[in-house]
């Protein structure tokens, strides 16, 4: 059983928040950042990620008050970068009412070139348009969570920027360089998806980012802030502290749930990724998610047309597959061609996913009848945290 460590959710978020505000992690504390500053932006993610940054957001602007900037002068930037704009009654969700009663929110636009501003390139050549309002702050903060990321090594840090507030042109240039072989879930160093997004994350002039660790309920359990690179590998280890999982051995079959990233196949799949890395060639991956968004957007068109994983890519650049799902449709039609991919979903139709390839299941109850006929004796590894477990080989 792949499950995670027990974790204890904090007493306190606001106290903790204040403390680590206070204390970041080789940066300033936010009081002394916003000493000089006239205009504040936070940037946190979308509805794609468990984040609760209602709870987070209302501190972080008392702070910035007390610091003397007015609610006036601070803005909110809901960093998606290509997924599905969110709805308003999910921005209320992710930002709360106290929020959005306070300050300006916005959502940000990856096409919206007017919308956009020109920082610069990064070293691995990435053109670096930002999300206007964040690059006219003075003092920018990010909000966001950490997980395991099956390209960009680990979630949080530096994607509050790219690819949160980024152009689409940013995100693309980025996001096809996973055919390098460094572009793996759990590594940083040499991962150049990875060091690209924390470059360009300070050449934004992103002050301070605030993570939070999750426990299996949404619950924060811990916050790290500081400076983009810092304290992101600060709240990775305490991150895999409680979702780190060392498998005794790969099995034939992986059963695993896409929660807490349910809202779509695409998310989904990164529950994949992890099983992949512990299941044999040959063996089953099968994924139980509600997927109550669908297949994601863009990631159905891609699939039904089986390419090979490499064209994929080429599709990306070329605008006809989304940076969004592109990199899970290379990723999964590379599995999909040593492994049989199943899933259990009230979300996608049967007909949808036959037509990418994975097996369709009404029920949990019929896919393990059926997993139990076809594989006896078979060896079996449950996740039943399926996207935030994070398999150390």
């Amino acid at each position: 059983m792949g499950e995670p460590k027990s974790a204890v959710p904090l007493a306190s978020v606001r106290t903790e928040l204040q403390r680590v505000l206070e204390h970041p992690t080789d940066a300033k504390s936010l009081t002394s950042l916003a000493s000089s500053a006239q205009k504040a932006v936070i940037i946190c993610d979308d509805q794609t990620r468990p984040t609760p940054a209602s709870q987070l957001l209302p501190g972080i602007i008392d702070q910035l008050n007390s610091a003397g900037i007015a609610d006036s002068r601070i803005s909110v930037v809901v960093g998606r970068g290509t997924h599905r704009r969110p709805t308003d009654e999910e921005v209320k969700i992710k930002v709360g009412g106290e929020t959005l009663d306070r300050v300006d929110v916005s959502i940000h636009e990856p096409d919206d070139k007017p919308g956009l501003k020109y920082v610069g390139v990064s070293s691995k050549g990435t053109p670096i348009w930002i999300n206007k309002t964040v690059a006219e702050a003075d003092l920018k903060i990010g909000v966001g969570n950490i997980a395991p990321h099956y390209f960009a090594g680990y979630g949080g840090g530096g994607k509050i920027i790219l690819p949160g507030v980024s152009g689409r042109e940013t995100i693309v240039r980025n996001h096809v360089m996973i055919h390098d072989p460094n572009t793996i879930q759990g590594k940083l160093e040499e991962n150049i998806v990875y060091t690209d997004m924390r470059e360009v994350a300070r050449k934004a002039g992103l002050d301070l980012k605030v993570d939070v660790i999750l426990t299996m309920a949404k619950e924060v359990a811990g916050i790290s802030a500081g400076e983009v690179g810092s304290e992101h590998k600060r709240g990775i280890e305490r991150f895999n502290a409680i979702y780190g999982f060392k498998p005794p051995r790969q099995a034939d079959v992986t059963i695993t749930c896409g929660y807490p990233l349910e809202t779509n196949l695409i998310q989904s799949n990164k529950a994949v990724m992890s099983a992949n890395l512990v299941t044999k060639k040959g063996g089953i991956i099968l994924l139980v998610s509600g997927c109550y968004d669908g297949p994601g957007y863009g990631f159905y068109e891609t699939l039904r047309e089986r390419p090979e994983p490499e064209e994929v890519i080429d599709w990306m650049a070329e605008g006809k597959a989304q940076p969004s799902g592109g990199p899970v449709a290379n990723r999964v039609r590379a599995i999909l061609k040593t492994k049989t991919v199943a899933v259990v979903t009230d979300g996608v139709s049967h007909d949808k996913l036959e037509e990418m390839e994975m097996t369709p299941f009404s029920t949990l109850q019929t896919a393990l009848d059926e997993i139990s006929r076809s594989r006896k004796n078979a060896e079996v590894l449950i996740f039943p945290v399926g996207a935030s477990i994070n398999p150390m080989l």
